[in-house]
């Protein structure tokens, strides 16, 4: 993922921009913004991210049609933390990928290699964590269509509060 000054990838038939500058990773999708990765995508993270912009620029995310209509009806923000050293961190980043790139949501992931401060700014024990709107953390599940369907109502319950 190492290369220098900016370069930029678009799928125009997706209608998908991919904007790589210093440590900071931007997707958008139409004009706005869906996946901000924090950091340099390293060991098990760069095979994640790699694995991702594949599917983006060749239009095959692997998503079924009920996690395809579930993942369209999530609009909230979503923050993940990782690190380039978790087998874990990956799996749940590429189901997270798939789905935002999708729903009408953002996905902010941070390295906590590259971003240090946020490991006690957020209290963070263990990776991958997964918060919602900045207040409510949920588990991170690996099945796709439960990851889905909790993300959607942990929106449901952040919106009723």
């Amino acid at each position: 993922m190492k290369c220098p000054g900016k370069f930029i990838v678009k799928n125009r038939d997706k209608n998908i921009n991919f904007i790589k500058e210093e440590e900071l990773i931007e997707i958008f999708k139409g004009g706005d913004l869906k996946i901000v990765y924090r950091g340099i995508p390293k060991g098990y993270q760069e095979h994640a991210m790699m694995e991702f912009l594949n599917q983006l620029v060749k239009g095959t995310i692997n998503l079924s049609e009920e996690e395809l209509r579930l993942s369209k009806g999530f609009n909230g923000n979503v923050k993940l933390f990782v690190s380039n050293t978790c087998t874990k961190c990956p799996i749940i980043a590429l189901y997270l990928y798939q789905i935002i790139i999708y729903s009408k949501g953002y996905l902010e992931v941070v390295s906590i290699e590259d971003n240090p401060l946020v490991v006690e700014q957020y209290n963070i024990k263990a990776v991958p964590r997964i918060l919602i709107g900045q207040k409510l953390e949920i588990p991170p599940f690996h099945n796709r269509l439960l990851l889905i369907n909790i993300l959607r109502r942990s929106q449901k319950s952040l919106e009723n509060s």
